[in-house]
């Protein structure tokens, strides 16, 4: 399992993100992609203070860049069956990835994604991603009351390879990828 963690001057929360994947109750075959994008601190070496072979860091060395860049320098270094998505400023529960491999392996599909939770230290509250009405395509999904965070999504690598992020957007990339995976797949 690929884990693909863009970043950008975030040490605190790359930390609990990378925490975060390492307490995943599946372990076996994993690694871990950060690719900082032209940061102010030295992301590398913070990877580095790991000393996991399982954690590489990839530098972005465009001037101008975003986060999609950086998702699909991840996806051109990813070697595993399948592909997740993780911002840095995000953590998983431990069970994240293992629920989401088996949904895809019972299910034989190519992508999921799934209900998320967040907690701003002032409240936690669930985002439940609500089943599709019958006929509803992703992009209606999306603009309605669907929800699919980036975070929740894990992928056949070579699926969402074949689909790339979109580098030119800088708003609403996750909508733009989801759309386009749901429509091919």
């Amino acid at each position: 399992i690929s884990i693909i963690i863009p970043v950008k001057n975030r040490e605190q929360e790359l930390k609990r993100a990378i925490d975060s994947v390492l307490k995943q109750t599946v372990q076996d075959s994993l690694e871990i992609i950060v690719v900082d994008d032209k940061s102010e601190m030295d992301i590398n070496s913070i990877v580095g203070n790991y000393n996991d072979p399982r954690i590489v860091c990839v530098l972005n060395d465009k001037s101008i860049s975003n986060a999609n860049v950086c998702r699909n320098l991840g996806f051109k270094r990813a070697k595993g069956e399948y592909i997740a998505m993780l911002d840095s400023d995000d953590e998983w529960l431990p069970n994240h990835l293992e629920q989401k491999i088996k949904f895809l392996e019972k299910n034989n599909c190519e992508g999921v994604f799934g209900s998320y939770y967040i907690d701003d230290s002032v409240e936690k509250r669930d985002v439940i991603s609500r089943p599709f009405k019958k006929g509803e395509n992703m992009i209606n999904y999306l603009l309605t009351d669907g929800k699919a965070a980036t975070p929740s999504h894990v992928y056949k690598a070579e699926a969402a390879k074949s689909i790339i992020w979109d580098e030119a957007l800088l708003r609403h990339q996750d909508f733009d990828f989801s759309v386009r995976f749901a429509e091919k797949f």
